[in-house]
């Protein structure tokens, strides 16, 4: 336990989201799990709706734009 905060201090992760990680993800697994029986294991379900691609688009830039924010601001000072 005391080296889990080590590291979540050493490396900067917020507890708030880890919670809501450790929470949510296994509810979140369950449906990916339920959704690809309901299709026969087909992705497709997933961008099958504009909705769904915008959500997914989203998703990916949340993820990804930090760490491109991050290399730019090293890259521009250094």
């Amino acid at each position: 336990m005391r080296r889990s905060r080590i590291l979540l201090k050493q490396f900067d992760f917020p507890l708030p989201p880890l919670i809501l990680g450790l929470i949510l993800g296994p509810m979140a697994e369950s449906n990916l799990r339920r959704s690809l029986a309901l299709s026969a294991g087909d992705y497709g379900i997933f961008v099958g709706s504009p909705i769904a691609v915008i959500l997914l688009v989203c998703t990916v830039l949340a993820l990804v734009g930090p760490v491109i924010m991050k290399k730019r601001k090293q890259a521009k000072n250094a």
